[in-house]
């Protein structure tokens, strides 16, 4: 099995043994290891997962989550759409939809429009090596009703957690409401 990250470079995935011989699985960016198999497919308690801050690839057991996979393509589309000068990425976690945002995605922007020459696919080359932070968590409160709870990740000194911003709805009205502010200054000015 071989999974490509969104910069581009090839994970494959193994299985070796422990030392008491249970199986175990991981990813290595070489083809071949000494120490396991190449597999072409992982069990069922397991997936393959890229972190959305650095795009490294790890195996870990497989997250058991209330977010429907409609709601999280909506809320990519919907921070796609909103935060133009913005990459955002959208992942489940458990009970929580999770949006991250490139940490620097103005500055290729504005380097692109300074440098003339710089192509579109070398500017989202470069941005794709570019680390992603966390921004905003709708987290689910009440799962009959799908209504989410609107938190905002807090980078103050000695805090870096994630804050309520005491607001409940639908996806879309937090979509509407919030994703306007990724990359943007009024993004540190709500609460």
């Amino acid at each position: 099995m071989k999974y490509v990250n969104r910069r581009g470079d090839a994970y494959y995935v193994f299985q070796g043994v422990t030392k008491t011989g249970k199986p175990k699985y991981y990813v290595s960016r070489k083809a071949e290891s000494a120490a396991g198999i190449q597999i072409d497919l992982l069990p069922d308690d397991f997936e393959l997962f890229e972190s959305p801050i650095d795009a490294r690839v790890i195996i870990r057991k497989r997250v058991l989550s209330d977010i429907y996979d409609n709601e999280l393509n909506f809320v990519q589309e919907r921070a796609n759409s909103m935060a133009r000068n913005v990459r955002a990425r959208v992942v489940s976690n458990g009970r929580c939809i999770v949006i991250y945002e490139s940490a620097r995605a103005e500055e290729f922007q504005s380097m692109a429009s300074v440098v003339g020459g710089l192509t579109s696919r070398f500017v989202e080359a470069l941005q794709s090596y570019n680390p992603m932070s966390p921004a905003f968590r709708f987290k689910l409160i009440r799962k009959k009703e799908r209504v989410f709870e609107a938190q905002r990740f807090c980078f103050r000194g000695g805090i870096e957690d994630w804050i309520s911003l005491h607001h409940e709805g639908t996806l879309d009205e937090l979509c509407q409401y919030y994703l306007k502010h990724l990359g943007k200054e009024s993004f540190y000015e709500l609460m």
